[in-house]
């Protein structure tokens, strides 16, 4: 003999019942996908930086970019070479060649 169930005395029937299992189901699957990507993009970005700390910009070295050996060394303005500017080798021929130009305007302004 099948049992008989008083469906008064019940506040939601089966497929209510159902239906609010299968939506709780839904929103905790997408609670848990929001989640695991916001883990994901903080785990990249995380990794993101340790490469940038371990790989120096200027050399490409594997030392933290603060103790580069690089920050030492003078660029020179002019040619762009690791020497001081002041001894630079292609600095007696631009100072004759500004001196000859300078010597050559001059009476111009007169």
């Amino acid at each position: 003999m099948a049992t008989s169930r008083n469906v008064g005395s019940s506040p939601l029937s089966k497929d209510e019942f159902e239906d609010q299992i299968e939506g709780f189901k839904s929103d905790m699957r997408q609670f848990l996908a929001m989640q695991l990507d916001t883990l994901w993009i903080q785990k990249k970005q995380e990794e993101a930086k340790r490469a940038l700390v371990i790989f120096c910009p200027r050399c490409s070295r594997k030392h933290p970019w603060n103790e580069c050996p690089m920050h030492s060394l003078e660029v020179c303005f002019i040619c762009e070479e690791y020497h001081p500017t002041n001894q630079c080798p292609s600095l007696p021929g631009l100072k004759v060649a500004y001196q000859r130009v300078e010597g050559a305007t001059e009476p111009l302004y007169y």
